[in-house]
């Protein structure tokens, strides 16, 4: 099943108001406009027919010993290992930005930098960006893989996504998100999907959206109106010849890619070299290798993770704020401690 109709149809017509692409008002603050450990400034741009506005300015986070494609769990799972349906996401662009900031997978940590180029040609068009926009970690576009509908190559980059929502996330941020569909550009012959997704901790309605036409209910015009911005910004310079096409496929076909692209992530992490390193891009630190506690409360399935916890973090944000939050760590003491207490009893 893929959702058609009017939401191919819109691309063609006048941007929604509510994409926010120019607005002179941004979405409230909530903390996670912050990039991590970095203010955040302002400054003002004059858009598409001279509009003024007050766009925030960020700074790439400091690099650490994390790498976000890597080190951070793409699957959302209960303190028992089973799924939920939530995927982790990397937050590169802040909705109502005008920098592009990446994922550098060639960079040694992956550390995330701002591209001055993209930055520049942002400015120039003039249109913030609707949504927040990032990557997938633990996934990774195989170039020496076709797609199925497409029949290209991937693009040699973890996978990307549109939060819909309209919570600003900031740099280097992770959120979680449902998705809810996905949508292909084809660039430079290459398949670069786009997953379709709503945070979940987002205080606005489409934090309870599933399905496209969930978010075409809850707010008409919203993924059309992102998706008309893509486009557009791909044709600003007049000689990019990548297509966006307008066929919205279903969130069972965007949790297909994005388990396929997990896969994939596999594969390339398992050819690392004596360097850590695989086709080009930094996968692995060759002293960083996951071993077996020797503790027998922990529950098998999270052993090689709660080891590899103590030199990652997961960030996980809510409405409020963005914490830094052991997340597998705590999983292991709240296990331990329920089998203690059953002992007790």
């Amino acid at each position: 099943v893929k959702a058609r109709g009017a939401f191919a149809l819109a691309l063609s017509g006048p941007t929604s108001a509510n994409s926010g692409t120019e607005s002179a008002q941004l979405p409230p603050q909530t903390g996670l406009e912050k990039p991590l450990g970095k203010d955040v400034q302002a400054r003002t741009e004059s858009g598409n027919g001279g509009l003024q506005c007050q766009v925030p300015t960020y700074e790439a986070p400091p690099p650490t010993s994390v790498s976000l494609w890597h080190d951070v769990d793409l699957f959302v799972k209960t303190w028992l290992d089973e799924p939920t349906g939530y995927v982790r996401y990397i937050n590169e662009m802040p909705l109502g930005c005008l920098q592009k900031f990446e994922v550098q997978p060639h960079e040694v940590q992956n550390a995330i930098l701002e591209d001055p180029i993209g930055s520049s040609r942002l400015r120039d068009f003039g249109q913030t960006v609707p949504f927040n926009y990032g990557c997938l970690p633990q996934t990774y576009r195989d170039p020496k893989r076709l797609d199925d509908i497409y029949d290209a190559p991937g693009d040699d980059d973890p996978l990307d996504i549109f939060d819909l929502g309209s919570t600003i996330v900031g740099v280097g941020q992770v959120a979680r998100c449902r998705p809810i569909g996905a949508v292909c550009l084809i660039d430079e012959g290459q398949a670069d999907w786009k997953i379709l997704a709503v945070n979940i901790d987002d205080a606005g309605p489409l934090s309870k959206a599933k399905t496209v036409e969930d978010v075409e209910r809850i707010q008409p015009g919203r993924i059309a109106a992102c998706l008309k911005w893509m486009d557009d910004f791909k044709r600003s310079n007049g000689d990019d010849e990548a297509v966006l096409h307008a066929e919205i496929h279903d969130a069972e076909c965007a949790m297909k890619l994005i388990r396929q692209d997990h896969e994939s992530w596999r594969e390339l992490v398992s050819e690392a070299d004596e360097e850590g390193r695989a086709r080009g891009h930094w996968v692995a630190s060759t002293s960083a290798k996951p071993k077996a506690l020797n503790v027998g409360w922990i529950p098998s399935c999270t052993v090689a993770e709660i080891e590899a916890s103590r030199k990652r973090a997961v960030f996980a944000g809510s409405n409020q704020s963005a914490q830094l939050v052991p997340v597998l760590a705590a999983r292991g003491r709240r296990a331990r401690t329920q089998l203690e207490d059953e002992k007790l009893q």
